[in-house]
């Protein structure tokens, strides 16, 4: 079992202040599960989109694309990277919102750590 330890934070920007939302989720799995399946297309696919596009390189591409049938540039993540990593301990990667929200659409990242049971 691990613990995955997520920070989203709105980057600031004209009129939008800086926040961070944090959430703690418990996963019956080992570590290196949860770390494939947040750093590798296949694992992306199997739990979270039917698309991917990562390359776990800083400034690598995390792509995850929701809606195949929509146009490009509309699917889902697409332009999002890479911030940071270290292996099989902490994600950070650019997110965005939904396109129908074009004033917030490039203001995410999100951070990830992972941890094992007995670190709790």
């Amino acid at each position: 079992m691990c613990a995955c330890y997520g920070d989203a934070v709105m980057n600031g920007a004209s009129g939008i202040s800086s926040r961070v939302v944090r959430k703690e989720v418990r996963v019956n799995a080992s570590i290196e599960k949860v770390w494939k399946a947040w750093t590798t297309n296949e694992g992306a696919t199997r739990f979270f989109a039917p698309k991917a596009r990562i390359e776990l390189t800083i400034g690598g591409r995390y792509e995850l694309y929701f809606d195949l049938r929509a146009p490009k540039g509309s699917q889902g993540g697409e332009g999002c990277r890479v911030l940071s990593f270290l292996p099989m301990e902490m994600l950070s990667f650019e997110w965005n919102a939904p396109p129908e929200f074009p004033m917030v659409r490039r203001l995410l990242s999100l951070g990830k750590s992972f941890k094992r049971q007995r670190d709790f």
